[in-house]
């Protein structure tokens, strides 16, 4: 070894990590890491809306209400169909963009413009994203953060909803905003939060959640993205992580995955006790599947 060189130390690995815990011990600093990372994301996310002030006509995030709504009865129980596997899948959307346009407009902005504010969306809390955001994330090697990854999720719920011409108020599939898993795993108590109820409410949705046979959860974890999907039909959680590779999950992945599945599984079904009356399908005896999703290795990168 050359003298003055350090050697370099050996990647640490999940089982690194823990090498040396018992099963009890390495939960409980797995559950310790996903909150500490998801109170900072929250944390953050907060100072960027510290200086706007809630009012009737506004909710920002981590808004508190003094109260709960009013229960839902549930008397009967049936799933809206899916056109999937129907056979019937929802035409592509009418309109189109040119992806290299819109790389070349947001490059070329000028400095002033892409410090002010591109998005703004007040439902069901208020998100606002200025274009530097866009720039680095969408076009750029940034990570995709939390309030644009917010506001994809929103307009691809919009693209659902402008697919169903037939039955609007029935959808097969419930997407959560972003906020229930950053403050579920923050181990926040968000059924006072007015922004998570908005999404339970039928009040504030387009269709009604009990009819949903599938509720999406998206997640951003220290390393990435990953969904969680509930099957009300068939009583599992599918486990959606890309970064898993076409070989599945190792390196205490499956493990850490499911730890969280079981904390957003019990925020859920807290939710569900809280705002609806008789909903059918009870909390214990589910099974958490993790599928492999992709044929190659996935990295927390993607840009346009």
């Amino acid at each position: 070894m050359a003298q003055g060189h350090k050697p370099i130390p050996p990647k640490k690995t999940m089982g690194t990590l823990f090498s040396g815990m018992n099963s009890e011990q390495k939960n409980r600093a797995i559950c310790t890491k996903v909150k500490d990372f998801s109170t900072q994301l929250a944390d953050q996310i907060a100072n960027l809306y510290a200086h706007l002030s809630k009012n009737g006509a506004q909710s920002i995030f981590r808004s508190k209400t003094e109260s709960l709504p009013k229960r839902k009865y549930i008397l009967g129980q049936t799933y809206a169909s899916n056109p999937w596997m129907n056979g019937n899948p929802p035409p592509p959307p009418v309109t189109s963009t040119d992806t290299a346009l819109l790389v070349d407009h947001i490059r070329n902005k000028s400095v002033e413009e892409v410090r002010s504010i591109w998005i703004e969306h007040a439902e069901p809390r208020t998100i606002l994203v200025d274009g530097l955001t866009i720039r680095h994330q969408l076009v750029g090697n940034v990570l995709l953060g939390h309030e644009l990854g917010s506001v994809i999720i929103r307009r691809l719920a919009q693209l659902d909803k402008e697919s169903e011409n037939e039955c609007p108020y029935l959808s097969f599939k419930h997407v959560m905003e972003l906020d229930f898993s950053t403050l579920t795993l923050a181990e926040e108590d968000i059924v006072y939060v007015d922004h998570i109820q908005k999404q339970f409410i039928q009040d504030n949705l387009q269709h009604r959640i009990e009819t949903c046979q599938f509720i999406f959860v998206p997640a951003i974890l220290k390393e990435g993205w990953s969904v969680y999907m509930w099957d009300m039909l068939s009583r599992v959680i599918h486990v959606l992580d890309p970064r898993s590779g076409p070989y599945g999950y190792n390196g205490g992945k499956k493990e850490r995955h499911e730890l969280i599945a079981s904390r957003l599984h019990d925020a859920l079904f807290n939710c569900l006790s809280e705002f609806f009356a008789g909903w059918p399908i009870m909390k214990d005896g589910w099974e958490t599947m993790f599928p492999r999703i992709t044929d190659t290795y996935f990295t927390s990168f993607f840009n346009l």
